[in-house]
């Protein structure tokens, strides 16, 4: 059979001519053949198209790199045998897989007037995931870049507020977290402690008494037991115990009804009887029981509300600040250095006071404020000893309230006045102090001072340098100066150390610091040795005893956990021990005295003659005889007790 366009002979079975790539009938056709355009696509099987333009695994045989099956351009492409295809059976094979291809990709438009396939959809190219990629990576670097190294990006004014700010605010976070762990643990066992204490006398001190003539072989120890409970609020009771080598001699029992002003004890080795402590008939020395309640009524001003109001003041002050200055210092402790920002800011006439009168208009508005002095004034101004003793001038809150608002506003009239006059006269600008901060990379405070003309200064330095650290705060007057320096390591959470006090440059006291556990001190957990002992140039004193005792060390080793709290306190100098006090908390439980119905009043002179009647000393001198003191000391109150207190 011939191909009906060119003539070319097709073998059988040959859908299109070898030659010309004309599609061959079944039927006999003319030589001249009309392409219907518009039938096309219902004429020629679907499975031709394939054929011609997809292989067996239904991928197209051409496709440009964006993913188009043709090339945009018009001109003719290589088939598979090497011969250019005509337009005629371009035209007649887009038309056969229009409807395949459009399912697939989309077409491009040759012309209007015929359907072909549409350009296939672009597949989403894997350059934009890395270019988001590098986005993102980039964007986390700048911040991990701007965390790390704040204070260089930081304007010195928004840096020193923001150190200062920080530092507050860690500070009494760290103070309410010690705070609330120890409280948990007390309420958790029922707000009842108990603390034993003693003390075991060794040779040192024995030679000591020695050198007055006093013989103490008989005593080896002395102890005091504490037992408290919180019945409520309002109900505080304590049994306490003393006693000489290990045996429990006297006691005292003891409970305060606050709501009541009532206090009740007894002592039951001198006497069954009870007394009683009628608070309101004290006089002035109720000042001092009345308001055994005060710390809970303080716990109403809260941590929180303290930071708060702290904060409150530390940004209103930094406001006022002009002109600060940012440069890199080093700053040195004890042989421990470091590069930090050093952050300056000088206080002239006019900033001092916009400063009081930023701060003093600040109280005057502040609400919250006003909240905290009513419980203070709740807590201490119902009695006139106490009020005295806290400056609490009247009875009355409101009435107080406003006596120390009118101070404030006389103090802030004063200070725009003298604003005023500064400028006047032209010396605004003449220095009267210093704010230096010293911040770290990334903004936390490292060091502060606070300078003044008259040479008046207070400063805190800590540099650190990997684990080690240095360490110094001083206070100068102007005349005499109190320094607190020294140095040591920081590593894991466990610090050492060893750190000197002086006063006007003279070594009084050194402190050696070993093991303390950082971590654990911020769940109020004290765990770790210090020993304080005197300095190079420590007075000794004139006589043979206080030279011995300016000699010595006192070594504190506190291990403590979450259920106890202990705390031995060794005293000795290089060779000899002195004495060893052992104090330890814990939480077992505790029973303490109920309010009696009959007791013996104190404010009573009737009473108390009935109280002394009462007493009999028999107990206590067996105790006492039992504890092994010498008979000299117990024969005394034995005369006492026979011909004193016997009926």
């Amino acid at each position: 059979m011939n191909c009906s366009k060119c003539g070319q002979e097709i073998p059988e079975n040959t859908k299109f001519c070898p030659k010309c790539g004309t599609p061959v009938d079944e039927a006999p056709v003319e030589e001249t053949p009309v392409v219907e355009e518009t039938s096309a696509v219902e004429e020629t099987p679907v499975a031709e198209a394939n054929a011609s333009l997809f292989d067996d695994k239904n991928e197209p045989l051409f496709e440009k790199n964006e993913g188009s099956i043709f090339e945009e351009t018009s001109a003719p492409q290589e088939d598979a045998l090497g011969d250019a295809p005509t337009e005629e059976l371009v035209q007649e094979a887009s038309a056969q897989t229009a409807d395949l291809a459009a399912d697939q990709q989309p077409a491009y438009q040759y012309d209007a007037a015929q359907a072909i396939p549409e350009a296939p959809k672009k597949k989403f190219n894997k350059v934009w995931l890395i270019v988001i990629g590098a986005v993102i990576l980039v964007g986390a670097i700048v911040a991990v870049v701007y965390c790390n190294f704040r204070a260089a990006f930081t304007n010195p004014k928004s840096l020193m507020k923001n150190a200062l700010v920080g530092y507050t605010e860690d500070s009494f976070d760290n103070y309410e977290d010690q705070y609330n762990s120890r409280m948990e643990v007390l309420e958790k066992n029922g707000n009842q402690q108990v603390l034993d204490a003693s003390i075991t006398l060794d040779d040192g001190f024995r030679e000591l008494l020695d050198k007055y003539d006093v013989n103490a072989d008989w005593l080896e120890s002395t102890h005091v037991r504490v037992e408290a409970k919180a019945e409520e609020e309002s109900s505080i009771g304590a049994n306490i115990y003393a006693g000489v080598n290990g045996v429990d001699v006297i006691s005292l029992l003891y409970l305060a009804q606050i709501d009541d002003e009532m206090i009740y004890a007894q002592i039951p080795e001198l006497s069954d009887q009870y007394m009683g402590i009628d608070l309101a008939e004290l006089g002035d020395l109720s000042g001092t029981f009345s308001n055994l309640d005060s710390l809970t009524q303080v716990e109403q001003i809260s941590n929180e509300d303290l930071k708060k109001l702290s904060v409150r003041y530390v940004k209103v002050l930094t406001d006022q600040l002009k002109d600060v200055t940012k440069e890199k210092e080093e700053l040195e402790v004890d042989g421990v250095s470091a590069n930090y920002y050093k952050l300056t800011a000088t206080i002239d006439r006019e900033t001092s006071a916009k400063i009081a009168i930023a701060i003093g208009q600040e109280i005057l508005d502040d609400k919250d404020l006003k909240d905290l002095m009513k419980i203070y004034f709740d807590t201490y101004g119902s009695n006139p000893q106490l009020a005295e003793m806290y400056g609490i001038s009247s009875t009355d809150f409101d009435e107080w309230y406003d006596e120390c608002m009118e101070s404030v506003e006389e103090m802030v009239d004063n200070q725009k006045e003298e604003l005023d006059r500064v400028k006047e006269e032209g010396i605004a600008d003449e220095e009267v102090g210093e704010l230096v901060v010293y911040v770290n990379r990334v903004g936390d405070l490292k060091g502060l001072e606070l300078n003044t003309l008259d040479d008046s200064a207070f400063y805190i330095y800590y540099p650190e340098d990997g684990d080690e650290f240095g360490m110094e705060i001083g206070y100068n007057d102007g005349g005499s100066d109190f320094v607190i320096t020294g140095s040591g390591t920081n590593s894991h959470d466990i610090v050492d150390g060893e750190f000197i006090v002086k006063t006007d440059d003279k070594d009084v006291l050194e402190i050696e610091v070993a093991d303390y556990d950082t971590a654990a001190a911020e769940d109020g957990i004290m765990v770790g040795t210090f020993t304080v002992r005197a300095g190079e140039d420590a007075e000794l004193g004139s006589d043979m005893a206080s030279e011995m005792l300016a000699s010595l060390e006192y070594q504190f080793k506190f291990d403590s956990s979450d259920d106890a709290s202990k705390c031995s306190v060794i005293i000795k100098n290089d060779t000899v021990s002195f004495a060893t006090i052992d104090i330890q908390t814990s939480y077992d439980d505790v029973e303490t005295m109920s309010a009696p119905s009959d007791y013996l009043e104190v404010t009573n002179n009737s009473d108390i003659q009935d109280y002394v009647y009462s007493m009999d000393l028999t107990t206590l001198i067996d105790k006492l005889k039992e504890a092994g003191v010498p008979d000299k000391y117990v024969s005394q109150l034995e005369f006492v007790n026979e011909y004193y207190l016997q009926k």
